[in-house]
């Protein structure tokens, strides 16, 4: 792991998205730990569901149909070398034994292979059942697959629990059914038995795979991702929304992107404004943002074609296909005339077996706009690994193409010698991993060739961000790498909104021209604490991953843009949303309670107000806190950001914990606006805020309550020395109150 670059490597990558030049790819292992969903799991399943319809077959079945059965377990066990298939007739069982664990880690090894050998052997199996279907066999099917999956789980307690749904025999043979009396033109094998496969590994399974994305309640959104979504997940929808990776290709089939985005305040661009079903979300009054107000799931070539430009939308690309359409489909082939074709249809566009990630080449709409992404942007690999032998080989010639044509451009130019070699830094790719792994490495290699470096280096590259994972993972998870990422890009656009707005929302609130060299005071010391911030990043990173402070300092850095600025934000968004409907009342509030975002790029004034905020709350606790004074500003460990559902701030050991909050006294409800209980020591201070007084109060506002400071007394804080204040700061941070 790359240690101490960690920081500076994550701020590299800040600066190409924040110049919207990257574009996130998304592998399985993005959502492995809100899924749980390993390959030895999926296995797993696959490996219970066709003994138990062996054993069940074997015992009822005819003398052919016991012949066949036996083949089957013979051919798994020694196409993929499981051990020697025992002699005794009665011994259908044997896999689940002591070797069961490493036979599961040899499968996971062949994982395309032993996908496709079971949906043909599944395809097998449905045929032996529609020559004779036992009366019971559900049942049956059900047992045998609860006594198996019990001596699974005797070896490997580790893969509890093993769900597997419910066989459909109503579904399964009508379509084996239709398959076989309409042959395909196209080359296709097992297609029911493709439909058993992915029913087993619980496609169709919402406690399997969660998510409800497309619910037009958001209480029925946010039930779905309960519990599933991760920062990682919400930072890439946060993203998305401020238009920095509006483009997101993914070989994932889950719904935990598409569910983050709607909690972001995505609407699906296929509901359309007017569509009646929209209303329901439109009464919430959640605010709407100008830029991007829709995301677009593109999962085949006809969606690509349909809305792969569609206006405002960020389009997040399943090019191996998605859970939500196959769950469709699957629906209509048991319900509709014409829905065994168009489960049939869909079938190819789900990428599993070793055929179809083979045939993936020739999936040209996929295929090309991938080629174009890999040739035009940086590419950010996410749990990923490399691993996939087509994808890999795309990424590799991809780059090795863009190598060829930059050594007949130095050769025809400069001369050879002229980049010097071991740069990486420009690579066109960024790699998240948890570790130096081969595949990772030789597409970071590739991509440095492909801008000029001619020795690469081999056993690491500047472009890999290394994480660690687990249950008691030390610093930093991949979490907590896009918790960083979103922190760095979010000051690149404050940054910006200070150079264009500061002076602007100065006139706004004070109703005069801005003094240029406070506005120039107010940016330095922003830079400042960019600057303070990049070296406490530094030395987190040089911490021992045994220090527990590592982590506790990185989330005190992180929490003024994740936490108080997000929220900020967010109620101003709020403010003008009563300021357009005064009668919506509830709607608005209950809103208020939602995960949506409110995006820095599109509100300059209010971010480079919150900017302001945030200076003048850390420079006046530090004239009174036992610190240097303000103008050698540094960070407090007394003022942090406090993870709570508004803009909060927690005063540590003033006399003791206390937090002081930003809302507005429209929303103000106890319930809603509890801080958090370690903070109950006294009551939490408020600075209040009206609708019409957003984004601060005026200095001469006869309604601006008394402990709330004036824009100019922040502004001040944020931008003069302590002795031209007009006033000492204690007395708006209850210092006098809790000292009495």
């Amino acid at each position: 792991m790359s240690g101490s670059l960690i920081h500076r490597q994550i701020q590299r990558l800040a600066q190409r998205i924040t110049a919207g030049e990257a574009v996130f790819f998304v592998g399985a292992g993005f959502s492995l730990d809100s899924e749980g969903n390993t390959a030895k799991l999926l296995i797993a399943r696959l490996l219970v569901r066709f003994e138990a319809l062996c054993d069940v077959l074997w015992h009822h079945g005819q003398p052919d149909q016991r012949t066949q059965v036996r083949k089957l377990q013979r051919g798994l066990r020694g196409t993929f070398k499981l051990g020697t298939p025992s002699d005794d007739e009665n011994a259908v069982n044997d896999l689940f034994d002591a070797q069961i664990g490493q036979h599961l880690t040899t499968l996971a090894q062949s994982y395309y292979q032993i996908n496709e050998w079971c949906c043909a052997a599944f395809d097998e199996l449905l045929r032996l059942l529609c020559i004779e279907q036992h009366v019971e066999f559900v049942q049956e099917t059900a047992a045998a697959e609860a006594r198996l999956r019990d001596a699974l789980l005797s070896h490997q307690p580790q893969l509890a629990p093993l769900r597997i749904g419910a066989l459909q025999l109503e579904l399964l043979l009508p379509f084996w059914r239709h398959c076989d009396a309409t042959p395909s033109k196209r080359s296709e094998r097992a297609a029911a038995g493709k439909v058993l496969f992915l029913d087993t590994m619980g496609f169709d399974d919402p406690q399997v795979m969660g998510g409800a994305p497309m619910e037009h309640d958001l209480d029925a959104v946010i039930a779905g991702a309960a519990g599933r979504l991760s920062p990682r997940h919400h930072a890439l929808a946060w993203l998305a929304v401020e238009g920095l990776c509006p483009v997101l290709v993914t070989t994932n089939f889950d719904l935990l992107l598409e569910s983050a985005y709607r909690l972001a305040g995505l609407v699906p661009w296929t509901w359309r404004d007017g569509d009646p079903q929209v209303q329901g979300e439109m009464a919430l009054r959640l605010p709407q943002n100008r830029r991007y107000s829709h995301f677009a799931r593109i999962a085949d070539a006809s969606q690509f074609f349909s809305h792969g430009q569609a206006p405002r939308a960020a389009q997040l690309y399943k090019i191996h296909g998605c859970v939500e359409a196959y769950r469709i489909a699957r629906g209509l082939a048991l319900q509709e005339p014409d829905g065994h074709a168009v489960l049939r249809a869909l079938l190819p566009t789900m990428v599993f077996t070793f055929r179809e990630i083979q045939n993936w080449r020739e999936d040209t709409w996929s295929r090309d706009y991938l080629n174009t992404l890999l040739r035009t942007k940086t590419i950010v690999f996410s749990g990923y690994s490399g691993a996939d032998p087509v994808i890999h080989d795309t990424f590799r010639t991809i780059y090795e193409e863009m190598a060829g044509y930059s050594l007949t451009t130095r050769a025809a130019g400069a001369g050879l010698d002229d980049r010097p070699s071991g740069a990486g830094e420009d690579a066109p790719a960024f790699f998240l991993g948890p570790e130096r792994e081969f595949h990772g490495l030789e597409i970071l290699r590739a991509a440095s060739m492909a801008v000029g470096d001619r020795r690469p280096e081999l056993t690491d590259h500047p472009n890999l961000l290394g994480f660690r994972y687990g249950a008691n993972a030390a610093f930093p998870t991949l979490d907590e790498l896009y918790i960083g990422l979103y922190h760095e890009c979010a000051r690149r656009l404050q940054r910006q909104a200070l150079q264009s707005q500061l002076l602007h929302v100065y006139y706004q609130l004070v109703g005069r021209r801005g003094p240029a060299l406070e506005a120039e005071a107010v940016i330095a010391h922003f830079d400042e604490l960019c600057d303070r911030e990049s070296q406490e990043g530094e030395a987190i990173d040089a911490l021992t991953a045994a220090d527990p402070a590592q982590r506790r300092r990185f989330r005190a850095l992180t929490g003024w843009t994740w936490f108080f600025q997000r929220h900020l934000l967010r109620e101003y968004a709020l403010a003008e949303t009563f300021l357009r409907h005064p009668g919506d009342t509830l709607s608005i509030e209950r809103a208020a309670l939602l995960g949506w975002y409110s995006p820095i790029g599109e509100h300059a004034d209010r971010a480079a107000w919150g900017v302001v905020v945030e200076l003048a709350l850390r420079r006046a606790y530090a004239s009174f806190a036992a610190a240097p004074p303000p103008d050698a500003w540094q960070p407090q460990d007394g003022l942090r950001a406090a993870e709570h559902a508004g803009p909060t701030v927690a005063l540590v050991g003033k006399p003791v914990s206390r937090a002081l909050r930003v809302e507005l006294a429209t929303t103000h409800r106890g319930w809603l606006r509890a801080p958090p209980r370690h903070l109950r020591a006294l009551p939490p201070l408020r600075w209040e805020l009206r609708n019409e007084t957003v984004p601060w109060w005026r200095e001469d506002d006869p309604r601006r309550p008394a402990k709330t400071p004036s824009a100019l007394t922040l502004w001040q804080w944020a931008a003069l020395p302590a002795t031209a204040w007009s006033g000492p700061a204690s007395a708006y941070f209850g210092l006098q109150e809790s000292r009495t």
